[in-house]
């Protein structure tokens, strides 16, 4: 019986170790996604990484993986289908749940598509919520902190003047932050000061302090001087933020509906403009809004449906999705809905 048993055992030994060989012979090393495979994790995530084994994924984003599950995340059913949508998105690394996946497709810097605040406050915040909270990722906050750090060096001020602002503050280490300040901060306010558009945007975007008479003054010398439209967006958001706060805290007291009204009134035609001169990464955006305002007769326009839809077209050429909206305007023009 103790033969028998001996036996047995030393069949299923070679059956293992033949069919561990097996798998290993498989592998192809030179793809970066064996290291899931040969990972500690592997037997907990076998189904999804031999999905991302045959996916042919980067060694970056393999490795970026590996961290997350090393710092003690861990990975669900609905966080594994984050993943495949990180995939087919070709995000730079995989996001690992639906916040985080929302996070991104919000703040997200890409060239090609619309973005709901400028590219450097995207980035900014998008580096800031890698740094602190639940999202806190070295390798991701690295990824955003890499960015910016490029654009400045390629010469882009409007990256410059944020490296050198408050929001950086919570995002790179004090002394990197100091020595931003150092590099950038002299050459961006000489250029604004001899009129440089660009210059004088990034200063009223970054260099400023929030909802003030100082930021409204670079931000409209910008947009006069450029007709940037970026520029002009963000005046408009000036003009709005002024509307309850005065040199970054809120108002002790609320502004007179007269007063409001012609921050309004200003901001609409900031948008306008902005959306006229089609010129930077916000022109969607102002094409968005303008359509909206005219949608609804909001901020002192009329409303008139088909320079809605003029605008809402437009806004499409620059990466948003307004099938929908375009969709119910011809149903509000028809009587079909109010």
């Amino acid at each position: 019986m103790l033969v028998l048993i001996i036996i047995a055992l030393v069949v299923c030994f070679l059956f293992i170790r033949y069919k561990s060989q097996s798998r290993d012979s498989e592998i192809d090393l030179n793809n970066p996604a064996s290291a899931l495979i040969h990972s500690e994790f592997y037997g907990e995530y076998r189904k999804y990484f031999d999905y991302l084994y045959y996916k042919n994924q980067p060694k970056y984003k393999i490795d970026v993986l590996l961290e997350s599950l090393r710092m003690g995340r861990t990975i669900g059913a609905d966080g594994w289908s984050y993943i495949m949508n990180s995939i087919e998105d070709d995000l730079p690394y995989y996001c690992e749940s639906e916040d985080e996946y929302d996070l991104f497709k919000t703040n997200a810097y890409d060239t090609n598509k619309h973005l709901r605040g400028g590219v450097v406050e995207s980035i900014l915040l998008a580096a800031f919520n890698y740094a602190h909270n639940q999202y806190a990722h070295p390798s991701k906050l690295k990824y955003w902190q890499d960015i910016l750090l490029r654009m400045a060096d390629s010469g882009d001020v409007v990256a410059q003047a944020g490296l050198c602002s408050p929001l950086a503050k919570d995002v790179f280490p004090e002394d990197e932050v100091v020595k931003f300040h150092e590099k950038y901060e002299a050459a961006i306010r000489a250029s604004a000061a001899d009129g440089d558009p660009q210059a004088q945007m990034a200063f009223g975007r970054f260099l400023t302090i929030y909802a003030s008479a100082e930021r409204i003054k670079w931000l409209s010398l910008a947009a006069e001087n450029g007709n940037l439209t970026d520029a002009w967006y963000f005046l408009g958001e000036a003009y709005s933020s002024y509307i309850d706060c005065i040199d970054g805290n809120m108002r002790s007291e609320p502004l007179s509906k007269e007063e409001s009204d012609e921050l309004h009134k200003k901001r609409a035609n900031c948008i306008l403009k902005g959306a006229e001169a089609n010129n930077g990464k916000m022109a969607g955006a102002c094409q968005y809004q303008l359509a909206g305002f005219y949608e609804d007769g909001d901020y002192h326009l009329p409303q008139d449906y088909n320079m809605a839809k003029c605008w809402y077209r437009k806004a499409g050429e620059n990466g948003y999705d307004v099938t929908h909206c375009l969709e119910l305007i011809e149903k509000r023009m028809s009587g079909e809905i109010g």
